[in-house]
């Protein structure tokens, strides 16, 4: 992702993927919120109110993924497909109306998309909330987690948002201790990561 781009970014507030807001430009864009009676479900809208996505979380087999209100449903492990290791080689999808495909890889700077053609610059990168200190003041402010997109990225954001929320939910389940999420992971505590990815 070159800086020269013109790039899209999203602000993730709290840094929590399954139960925030995500802004633009100080504007609601969507938000996220999780649910847990009768089941756990993670649901997706845009400002305008309208489902973009959910799926449902599930313990030992993968998510089911709704597209929309009330649209296809699949397990996320046939929407994201994963390599024979999870996350060794990342996770592909097929966006949707250009059906070209996409690898969301774990890296040491973050969750990063790629696009096939292109393996060498993200197309969208992720960070995590941070704090940063304020040379005026000599005090830490803190820095809401952000997803920086591409003009291709941002043209397929659904898709991306969506995508970014069923994987991190479980990256973090996996690389974070269960007892330090909190309210993150609620009542699906010590859920296997095979979940989302699939088994």
């Amino acid at each position: 992702m070159s800086e020269s781009q013109s790039i899209t970014t999203l602000h993730l507030q709290p840094d929590n993927p399954c139960n925030c807001t995500i802004t633009l430009d100080g504007r609601t864009v969507y938000e996220v919120v999780t649910t847990h009676e009768p089941k756990t479900v993670t649901t997706l809208r845009n400002a305008a109110g309208t489902v973009v996505g959910s799926f449902e979380w599930r313990d030992v087999r993968s998510d089911i993924v709704t597209f929309g209100e009330d649209g296809a449903t699949m397990a996320s492990s046939d929407w994201l497909k994963k390599s024979w290791m999870p996350f060794v080689d990342g996770l592909s999808f097929k966006a949707k109306e250009s059906g070209k495909s996409f690898k969301w890889k774990k890296t040491a700077k973050g969750m990063q998309l790629f696009a096939k053609e292109s393996s060498s610059q993200p197309i969208v990168r992720f960070r995590r909330a941070t704090r940063v200190i304020n040379k005026s003041t000599n005090e830490q402010e803190p820095v809401p987690a952000e997803l920086l997109m591409d003009g291709q990225a941002s043209g397929m954001m659904d898709e991306v948002v969506l995508s970014f929320i069923v994987l991190e939910k479980d990256r973090r389940a996996i690389d974070e201790p269960a007892q330090r999420q909190g309210g993150f992971l609620g009542a699906t505590q010590g859920m296997a990561y095979s979940s989302a990815l699939g088994s």
